[in-house]
């Protein structure tokens, strides 16, 4: 049986800004990938209260993220983080494959500048 949908597909293409691949120069990216920053021991509470580890897809957003955290919890983090680089194929590989723990508090954070933009274009 099918089921037929009046909806329709879109497609979106995410190109990685031109700071992010020199931030992740060191890896290979496939093509129509793109890289993504993680950083060590930083975690938000989501609006359930559980944690979200973002996933930047901006080396200096998630520096200045982990940065306000540090002053946030006078200084008892380390004054540079640890950035892991990995990819968005990457992580969305683990996740199918189901290698990926704690895949539920994963959150994916945009670049600062797009957000701000997206929430001016919501609030017209």
């Amino acid at each position: 049986e099918s089921v037929e949908s009046d909806a329709k597909s879109s497609s979106y293409t995410l190109i990685p800004t031109t700071a992010a691949l020199n931030d992740a120069k060191d890896m290979s990216l496939k093509e129509g990938d793109i890289p993504l920053f993680v950083v060590e021991r930083l975690a938000f509470a989501g609006n359930d209260g559980k944690p979200q580890v973002p996933l930047f897809t901006e080396k200096g957003d998630a520096i200045t993220s982990y940065s306000r955290l540090r002053e946030a919890g006078s200084g008892k983090l380390p004054e540079v983080p640890a950035i892991r680089t990995t990819s968005l194929l990457d992580v969305l590989e683990s996740m199918e494959k189901g290698t990926r723990p704690a895949v539920g508090q994963l959150q994916f954070y945009g670049n600062a500048d797009d957000v701000i933009k997206a929430d001016e274009i919501m609030s017209q």
